[in-house]
């Protein structure tokens, strides 16, 4: 405070280099004072070592609201770091999801034509069978690891059988129908002559 008129009641008041001007009256001084809006400082301290205390609390003020800022920045950072994370795995998680199930179709068509192949191949060799007769000439698996060109010499409707010898005229083996089939299927058996007419016994 650098003037008091008491005459108009009123305070003026500048800051310790003079370089602003606060103008206020007693009755706003009195409110200022009873709601402690401000304060009256030590006339016991020195002007220096008031400023010196005012300064230090607005830098430690400072210093904590810089260390909240950059708190704040920091949780802010991991936040967004973590939602980048999340975006990504989702992501890869979509993409791969996407690829198993191409996959997974391509398996299924593939399996699919498998089957079909497999079904067409059986139908063929059912064919085969059903088209044998007496005299005609099989590769039969009689023994291990080699097939052994073999007669058909008598078909069994009632039991299902096809009875095979070798050239000795011996027996060999006897076959249903499905077992025949399945054999050619496997490439285990062949039909060298399917009819009688085609090779001599």
């Amino acid at each position: 405070m650098i003037l008091n008129w008491s005459d108009t009641g009123r305070l003026l008041f500048t800051n310790h280099n003079r370089r602003k001007v606060l103008h206020m009256s007693y009755g706003e001084m009195a409110n200022y004072l009873s709601n402690e809006t401000i304060r009256p400082l030590s006339v016991g301290k020195a002007a220096h070592q008031i400023i010196y205390e005012h300064l230090y609390t607005v830098v430690l003020q400072v210093q904590q609201q810089k260390k909240k800022e950059i708190q704040t920045a920091e949780v802010n950072r991991r936040r967004d770091m973590s939602h980048v994370f999340l975006a990504k795995r989702k992501e890869a998680l979509a993409q791969a999801l996407m690829h198993h199930r191409k996959v997974a179709r391509q398996k299924q068509k593939h399996s699919l034509l498998l089957r079909e192949k497999a079904h067409k191949k059986l139908e063929s060799a059912d064919l085969a069978v059903a088209g044998l007769r007496v005299d005609a000439w099989v590769k039969l698996p009689i023994m291990e690891g080699a097939s052994t060109p073999c007669k058909l010499v008598a078909i069994i409707p009632v039991q299902d059988k096809f009875i095979f010898a070798n050239r000795a005229g011996i027996k060999v083996g006897e076959y249903t129908r499905s077992q025949l089939s399945h054999m050619i299927v496997t490439e285990n058996s062949e039909i060298l002559v399917p009819a009688p007419s085609s090779r001599a016994c």
